[in-house]
This record gives C-alpha cells, structure tokens and sequence, in this order.
C-alpha cells in the first residue's frame, strides 16, 4: 500500500492534467518571430528614394556643364567648325531619278566667321548645291571624286566670303556622302 499513495500523488488529475502541462509549456516556450512587414518597406522606400537621387547625380556629374558644351568663347584666330546642314542634289545626267545626300562642314580659320556664316546658310547651300548638281554619277564616283568635290566646294565658298569679311574655309568635310 505505500507505493498506492505514490500512484494517487503522481497523477491526481489524471491524463489531462498531463496534457495541459505540456501545453502551457509550449505557450510559455518563444515561437518563431513572424517577420515585420515594417522594415521591409521602409527599405523598400529608401530604395526607392535613394536611387533615383543617386542616378542623378551621377549622370550630371558624367554630362559636360553648359560651360563646356558651348566650349570656351571664341578667339580670334583659333580655328572653329561649321555645321552646314544635310544638302540633297539631282546628279546631272540622271533625269532626276539619282541624288546625293551629303553634309558638309567647314572648318573655318577664324572662329569669328561662325556668326557670319550663319547667317549666310541659305547662300552657302546654293553655292554648294551648284557645285555638286555640275557634276555627273561618274564624277561623283571616281576615285579621287570626293577630294576634287571637297576642293571645288572649298574654292566656291571661299569666293563668295573672301570680299565679305576676313578669313576663310581651311578643309571642307563630306560627312553621311552618299548617292542614291
């Protein structure tokens, strides 16, 4: 009868009791933390306010300033170079079914012939235009064709502003050449 007592103190609640003694155990144990949703979206935010800011930066740091683009002023005497624009002319002898498409560029042994020149677009192209619609697809194609073309168009320009002002176009370039 001594080990009846025994039995009687180990299990006076019996079965459940047992139960819900493992099971405040696992309540008082720590679970797994959930994870916040907070400091996902606050970084997610930074993320998103941070790199545009950064790209920025970076980019106007690679751009040159308005300073650099324009480049320092003109000298007098330094030599600069002027865009003409895209010119489109019928080549002679093709009843107007063949053209070129070129765009010239002048370099000029002054930059202060620039301002002048600009304003002299329109008859600059004419002279130009002239000089190549004078020329047949066999002139325009031969293999010294783009050097004779570079120098008549050279001499022309220079015809028409050598009483005009001072200075004059040193090299002419023949940029996008290019017969249709």
């Amino acid at each position: 009868m001594a080990d009846e007592p025994e039995q009687t103190q180990e299990a006076p609640g019996g079965a459940a009791n047992v139960e819900e003694a493992k099971g405040d155990r696992s309540a008082a144990a720590p679970a797994a933390p959930k994870p916040s949703l907070i400091p996902t979206i606050v970084i997610g935010l930074a993320v998103m306010i941070v790199t545009p800011a950064v790209s920025f930066l970076v980019v106007s740091n690679m751009m040159p300033s308005s300073l650099e683009k324009e480049g320092k002023p003109a000298q007098p005497g330094e030599q600069e170079l002027f865009l003409l624009g895209e010119i489109r002319v019928n080549i002679l002898g093709t009843k107007a079914t063949r053209f070129v498409v070129m765009k010239p560029h002048f370099l000029l042994s002054d930059a202060s012939l620039q301002g002048a020149l600009e304003k002299m677009k329109p008859m600059l192209a004419d002279r130009v235009s002239t000089v190549i619609s004078k020329r047949t697809l066999d002139q325009l194609e031969g293999p010294d064709a783009r050097a004779s073309l570079r120098r008549d168009i050279m001499n022309e320009v220079n015809a028409l502003i050598r009483d005009r002002m001072q200075g004059a176009v040193v090299d002419v370039y023949l940029v996008d050449y290019l017969i249709q």
